[in-house]
This record gives C-alpha cells, sequence and structure tokens, in this order.
C-alpha cells in the first residue's frame, strides 16, 4: 500500500463487513429518506467494490483514481482504464446517471481543481454520501503541485474543509443539506498533533486513555478525539450540523514484521461514519450531540465475520448496539433534523 491511497489495495473480509453489513443498511436507509438516489464521492480503487455493492442507491459518481507507482506505467493506466470503462457501461445501462473519474491523489485534484491529465474538477451536484478511503495517517500531509508551480503540503482536513466548502456553493436547483460521510484512516497518529487542541474535555479525555490504555488501541482513541474536535470546527464554519457514530476499528489488508520475534503486527485502520446536516433552514438552537458520551462510547470492531461492539479491557466505556439501522434511528440527527 502506498501512502496516500489505496492504489496498492488489497480487499478482505473486514473491509468487505464494512460496505455490507455497516455501510450498505445505513445508505440505503437514507436513500429512503430523502427519496433519490446518492451521489457518491469517494476513491473506490480499482475494483470499485463499494460503487458496485451500493450500486443500486447510486445515481452520480465522482472518483479519484491515482496511477501505481510501483507499477509500470503502462499497466497503471490500464488499470485506470478499468474503473473507467465499468463506470461508463453503469453509465450507458443507466445504472448510473453519471460520472465524473479523476485521475490523481483526492488532495491534488480537489485543492487546485485539475487532476494529473489536466481535465477540470467539476463537481456539480451535492455529494449526499462520502467515502474517503484516504487509508494512510489523518496527519500525514501531501504536496500539492499548484499550476503556478508552487509546492504547499495539504492535510486530509484540509481536504475535507474544501470538499464541504464545494457543497456550500452548489447551485440552489442542485443543493441539498444532508449527506453521510465515511472517514478512513491508519490508526496510527502524530501525536503532537493532539496539542493544538483547547477543549478542556478533550485535554481531560487524553489523560485518562493515556493511563488505561496502550497503542494501537491509545491512538485511535486520539483520532477519534481529534477527529471530532476539528472536523466539528469545519463544518460549524459552513454552518453544518455533524453527528458521528462510533468509529470502527479493524485490521487492514497491510502490516510489518515485529523487530526482535518477527511476528506479523496488522496495520489497523480506523473509520469514522458522520451525519451533516446544513442548519439554513433551522431558525431555532437544534440539539446537539454531547462530546463526553461521544467518547465515552466504545468502538465498533469487524472481524472477518461480523461487526460488534468492542470491549477494552483497560478502560470502562459504554455499550451500544452495533446494529446500523438502530442507531440511525436514534440519532440526533434522524430525530430532530432529518
Amino acid at each position: 500500500m502506498t501512502d496516500n491511497t489505496q492504489v496498492n489495495y488489497t480487499d478482505h473480509p473486514r473491509k468487505n463487513i464494512f460496505r455490507t453489513l455497516w455501510a450498505k443498511p445505513l445508505i440505503q436507509y437514507i436513500n429512503t429518506v430523502l427519496g433519490k438516489k446518492l451521489v457518491y464521492m469517494g476513491l473506490p480503487g480499482i475494483g470499485a467494490f463499494d460503487i458496485k455493492e451500493w450500486i443500486n442507491y447510486l445515481d452520480v459518481v465522482f472518483a479519484y483514481q491515482c496511477l501505481d507507482d510501483k507499477k509500470d506505467i503502462e499497466d497503471a493506466e490500464k488499470e485506470f482504464d478499468v474503473l473507467n470503462d465499468y463506470l461508463n457501461t453503469c453509465t450507458v445501462k443507466g445504472t448510473l446517471n453519471d460520472y465524473g473519474l479523476y485521475k490523481g491523489y483526492l488532495e491534488q485534484v480537489v485543492m487546485t481543481g485539475y487532476d494529473d491529465d489536466g481535465q477540470e474538477f467539476n463537481q456539480n451536484d451535492f455529494v449526499t454520501v462520502y467515502n474517503l478511503d484516504f487509508c494512510n495517517t489523518l496527519t500525514k500531509p501531501y504536496p500539492v503541485v499548484y499550476p503556478d508551480g508552487t509546492v504547499k503540503d495539504c492535510y486530509k482536513l484540509d481536504a475535507i474543509e474544501r470538499l464541504i466548502e464545494l457543497q456550500t456553493n452548489i447551485t440552489t436547483e442542485k443543493k441539498s443539506d444532508k449527506f453521510l460521510m465515511f472517514i478512513t484512516v491508519n490508526s496510527n497518529f502524530l501525536e503532537q498533533s493532539y496539542e493544538d487542541i483547547s477543549d478542556r474535555i478533550l485535554k481531560k479525555y487524553k489523560k485518562l486513555i493515556d493511563q488505561k490504555t496502550v497503542d494501537p488501541s491509545r491512538q485511535a482513541r486520539l483520532i477519534k478525539a481529534y477527529s471530532y474536535y476539528f472536523l466539528n470546527k469545519i463544518f460549524q464554519k459552513y454552518n453544518y450540523q455533524a453527528e458521528f457514530f462510533p468509529p470502527m476499528y479493524y485490521e487492514g489488508s497491510d502490516g510489518h514484521r515485529a523487530k526482535g520475534t518477527n511476528a506479523w503486527v496488522p496495520t489497523m485502520m480506523l473509520t469514522l461514519t458522520i451525519l451533516g446536516t446544513h442548519l439554513g433552514k433551522f431558525e431555532e438552537e437544534t440539539p446537539k450531540q454531547d462530546v463526553q458520551e461521544y467518547l465515552n462510547y466504545k468502538f465498533l470492531y469487524a472481524n472477518s465475520k461480523s461487526l460488534y461492539c468492542h470491549t477494552e479491557k483497560r478502560i470502562s466505556e459504554v455499550d451500544f448496539t452495533a446494529d446500523p439501522i438502530e442507531l440511525l434511528q436514534n440519532s440526533i440527527t434522524i430525530k430532530n433534523l432529518w
């Protein structure tokens, strides 16, 4: 697997559990709530596994695909063409209404407005389901090259903010006010990034997990708190209210051999699930998610066969149902905003 996207990605059963037992029921439910098929944006990979699994609920697809720099450029281009052919076939058959496929890293395309072939990035629909499968760490920058030749480090949060800004600027006739967002990252975390958090509750939470947990589960909880804090800042800036579901934790397709023992250590992955609602039509104060309650919840855990509420023996956390529809129906968003 490369540092920035899933070009070298190998599918595995835990990821399929995410697609089928977690994401698909949520997408189907939201499709029903909105009364229309959804606009997808994500990094589906050569296999387009998530698109194929959710295709009955999708209308338009915006996809990003990098060329695998570990392969011969001709072979990499052929793999890109496989994804393009699949999406094109879907539109010809009427399975999809339209699609846009962009060559390059999401950060590069979104921040500059052009893909690696010079194709202009044109998001002319309000995205209702994001699947931002970054795979690498949340705090790892990507060097974006701008048209004037300048290079600037771009972080995942920068790219997500740009995507939310684009949502806000969608023309009135295509603008919606609701979306579902999945964000997947490596559970490793640059700990010094947490120092930028000023919230008292989140600072207290870090002290607790430092005492009660060990890596990698400790770092997963740092991401849980860090992402909640900074993503909320982005959403609030553009007048969106976000609600976070318990994050999903699972073994990725990659890993390494431990020094000394040579034991296989899997790369642990973390998927955030967020409901977003634009508050433009709400005149009164809306109910908000309680940060302490969110932090206290256990993680979802996906193994090769099922999805369940994970118990960490070192720390006391709150149980919840692992049924995505029950969580959705009991959410602040569904009860008060949608």
